[in-house]
């Protein structure tokens, strides 16, 4: 691995990384913005069935009629809840690759700036920061900056 690293020239090697970094960022952000719209949209599912469970109480409609508009509401929000699932996962894989591109980043560094102990405890610290389960977003644009 280290070979091709090597055969790989510095500003291509920096610019291969910065792609990926904004990618995988631009992706996390795309998938995070479709949730929120699918959060709004199961919001409004539940609200509906919640003023049709009402209208049910108060007897203005009967429990047939309750049925059907049930099964009414459930064919038009599932297809959205599959597309939530689905988000949530690509989301979740987003996480682990930007995660592991970091950790090889943060791998290559230590080589680049072996000599100089200041930046290699800072990179430590970052790789015991991307190793955790969640990520913050605020310390990937901190190493961002600090690194790329």
């Amino acid at each position: 691995m280290d070979k091709v690293f090597k055969n790989i020239p510095k500003k291509k090697f920096i610019d291969m990384l910065e792609i990926t970094v904004k990618n995988v960022m631009c992706g996390a952000q795309t998938c995070s913005a479709e949730l929120m719209n699918l959060n709004k949209i199961k919001i409004e599912k539940d609200k509906d069935l919640f003023e049709l469970t009402k209208k049910l109480q108060d007897n203005k409609i009967t429990p047939e009629k309750y049925q059907q508009e049930i099964k009414k509401i459930n064919e038009k929000f599932i297809r959205s809840e599959e597309h939530f699932k689905f988000i949530e996962c690509s989301l979740k894989n987003c996480v682990e690759f930007m995660k592991k591109q970091l950790l090889i980043t943060i791998d290559i560094k230590k080589t680049v700036v072996k000599n100089d102990k200041e930046l290699l405890n800072k990179l430590k610290i970052y790789k015991k920061l991307f190793s955790k389960k969640t990520i913050n977003i605020e310390d990937i644009r901190k190493f961002y900056h600090e690194f790329m």
